[in-house]
């Protein structure tokens, strides 16, 4: 769409288009006698209609424009009919992202197979990298456990301790930041994976069936505040002052550390 559309005041234009068919209808009439009632007809109905397609065009490419407007706004770019679509995607990106938040429920599946990835972003010192994830106190798994019928707090309880001795391998001179936060209290409506200025959020699946795949959501951060990347920032820090998130283990402060 051409950028000048946008500087198109619409109201106007149809004001000055309606005065506009009004003048040259006027004109025509001047001419009338001038020309046979068949040319003055056809004259009179190729104008407006140009007048009317015209007219028409325009506030069809404001209808467009807004539209392209508000998803620019909202600064989501793509969309992915699972998350198996994009993973191997993230892993790569993660490799050379500065600032990662990873919310999930434990990943033990991602962990797994992001090790080497996770390694190589922790093996920068300018590197930070927060995870949050389940904790058994929360009172929502042991529904989740029911309703999946899935041993969900045997994975939940050995994610923290995985996640630290990953970074524990690496060389210390080297480390970036780890940083881990366990989710006490509410349920996952979603996941995200925030990496620098981009996210990719995949909402929780509200099935049973294991065959069904939720679909993930990729932006990026805009400068408008109710971007998606920024309101998952938002929502981050509102669990954080909630304390529906607790901080359990911060590479830079050890002893920040405590029993999920």
């Amino acid at each position: 769409m051409h950028p000048l559309l946008s500087k198109i005041n619409y109201t106007s234009l149809t004001i000055i288009s309606g005065v506009s068919i009004f003048v040259l209808l006027g004109l025509l009439y001047v001419i009338k006698d001038l020309v046979s009632d068949n040319v003055f007809n056809a004259l009179s109905n190729l104008l407006i209609s140009i007048l009317t397609c015209v007219l028409v065009s325009f506030w069809w490419n404001k209808f467009l424009l807004d539209a392209s407007n508000h998803y620019t706004k909202s600064g989501i770019q793509d969309y992915y009919n699972d998350f198996s679509e994009i993973e191997s995607t993230i892993k790569a990106k993660l490799k050379e992202t500065k600032e990662a938040t990873i919310f999930f429920m434990y990943g033990k599946t991602f962990i797994n197979g992001s090790t080497s990835q996770i390694k190589e972003m922790l093996s920068k010192k300018d590197s930070k990298l927060i995870f949050v994830v389940a904790s058994n106190e929360n009172n929502f798994i042991k529904e989740y456990e029911r309703f999946w019928n899935y041993p969900l707090r045997d994975n939940i309880e050995n994610t923290p301790e995985t996640l630290k001795n990953l970074f524990k391998e690496i060389d210390s001179k080297n480390r970036g930041q780890l940083k881990i936060y366990l989710y006490k209290d509410g349920g996952y409506s979603y996941s995200y994976y925030k990496l620098d200025n981009e996210v990719y959020l995949s909402p929780n699946k509200m099935v049973v069936a294991k065959t069904f795949k939720p679909i993930t959501i990729y932006a990026q951060k805009t400068s408008n505040k109710n971007c998606l990347y920024n309101k998952v920032t938002q929502e981050f820090s509102f669990m954080l002052r909630e304390k529906q998130i607790e901080l359990i283990y911060d590479s830079e402060n050890d002893d920040v550390e405590a029993n999920g």
